[in-house]
């Protein structure tokens, strides 16, 4: 956590289209209170820069400008919020073997040379991540000659994305 971030876990118990009131609390004191409606799935990509995902390389490194991915590698992004998983699991506990699974269809696109038109990613893993806090998703994809560069690469969940798009990120690719 930093001065400007609060990072926290949303219990399993709420349910979509639940109201839920979220408060920062701070020396026994509760401020900045607000009022939500319960989501069955908000994806958000995890950044290492504005805008850069949070991505390991097929051989587990970081991928950056200086060790992009290759085309035809598989690439791991990390998210949250893309709904329940299968057992439910306990708050706040690390997700272990054998993997629940999403219950929400996960899917990812690109954005063309042709604005306006997405191609889809071929999805390999879309699901919780290892021996990380529940909630915490990791997806595998193939990276192709569509995927870095100038066009935005978004998560959707549900059929269609009926349950929501992430924010736009990028991945390092080489050229």
């Amino acid at each position: 956590m930093q001065d400007s971030q609060i990072n926290a876990i949303a219990p399993w118990s709420l349910q979509a289209g639940q109201q839920a009131e979220v408060c920062v609390v701070y020396n026994g004191a509760a401020t900045n209170c607000l009022n939500a409606a319960v989501a069955a799935a908000h994806p958000g990509v995890f950044t290492v820069a504005p805008y850069i995902a949070a991505a390991l390389n097929q051989d587990g490194t970081l991928n950056s400008a200086s060790n992009p991915a290759q085309v035809g590698s598989v690439v791991s992004i990390f998210a949250t919020g893309l709904g329940a998983i299968d057992p439910l699991p306990t708050d706040g506990s690390i997700v272990g073997m054998p993997l629940p699974v999403d219950t929400l269809p996960v899917s990812m696109s690109t954005l063309s040379a042709n604005l306006g038109t997405n191609i889809p990613i071929t999805v390999d893993y879309a699901g919780p991540a290892p021996f990380e806090v529940a909630g915490v998703s990791q997806i595998n994809f193939t990276v192709d000659a569509n995927v870095g560069g100038l066009y935005a690469t978004f998560l959707y969940v549900g059929a269609s994305g009926s349950q929501g798009q992430s924010n736009p990120f990028y991945i390092y690719v080489a050229q």
